[in-house]
């Protein structure tokens, strides 16, 4: 009995010191942007791209704007934190969700996202949601398709 007591303490001893030792990404968002000589056709290419990869979509004359969808990231794509030193994006227990957001302005198209993680621990009950920031890898990504 004392033996499952000593356990319990230390396993809930490190699931704290995981918690606590979370450290926020170390880079900021940036608004990626290409210059267009149709905005009109360069949103339309966009828009079809992002249908045909399951985003949902809502979109007016200048804007489109996609839900949050899955998606496996790397840590060469995006900064999501790290734990104890770990990067959370090589656990497997994380999962991440982008936003894809892109504005046609002064014949140029501009692309930022939005990305969260959720890292899920044990029964799901103690897992954490984080604020990740991109690399420019999916941004770059839309922007090729109007190159």
């Amino acid at each position: 009995m004392l033996g499952r007591l000593v356990v319990g303490v230390v396993l809930a001893g490190s699931l704290v010191g995981c918690a606590t030792s979370y450290e926020k990404p170390v880079i900021t968002g940036q608004v990626y942007e290409v210059a267009v000589v149709d905005s009109d056709k360069a949103l339309q290419l966009i828009k079809n791209k992002l249908f045909m990869r399951m985003y949902a979509l809502t979109s007016d004359e200048v804007s489109i704007r996609t839900a949050h969808k899955f998606s496996e990231l790397t840590p060469e794509q995006a900064d999501c934190g790290t734990t104890m030193g770990i990067d959370y994006l090589k656990d497997s227990r994380t999962e991440e969700y982008v936003s894809i957001n892109v504005m046609a302005e002064s014949g140029k198209i501009k692309v930022v996202t939005d990305i969260y993680a959720k890292y899920l621990v044990g029964d799901g009950l103690h897992g954490k949601r984080m604020k990740c920031v991109s690399k420019g890898l999916i941004e770059r990504e839309v922007l090729s398709w109007v190159e």
